[in-house]
């Protein structure tokens, strides 16, 4: 009968001592559960960033290869209508004149 005791006692020691591991484990589980979702939330913040960061960088190549590399006479910005080429040649008449003036 004590072999027999002694072997509860042994298995009830054993039972204990799993069911400890077992609430560290579960704990260890719920801190990485949460450390999962931290780096769940992070990672769609930083594809937002990396989407905006993508799209600054193709708008600002868009504008560098417009202003930039030389583009064919047809394309690019709406030319001057007939109004706004006149006031150009007149603006350039009247700063060629002050600058006459101021030689003199």
């Amino acid at each position: 009968m004590d072999s027999l005791s002694s072997i509860v006692i042994s298995l009830q020691s054993e039972i204990s001592l799993l069911k400890s591991s077992i609430s560290v484990l579960e704990a260890d589980n719920a801190a990485l559960r949460g450390e999962i979702a931290v780096l769940t939330a992070n990672n769609s913040s930083l594809k937002e960033v990396i989407t905006s960061l993508s799209a600054a960088t193709n708008g600002l190549g868009m504008m560098a290869a417009h202003y930039l590399l030389p583009q064919s006479p047809g394309m690019g910005w709406i030319g001057l209508n007939p109004q706004q080429k006149r006031l150009k040649q007149l603006v350039g008449l009247f700063k060629r004149f002050n600058k006459r003036t101021d030689l003199e």
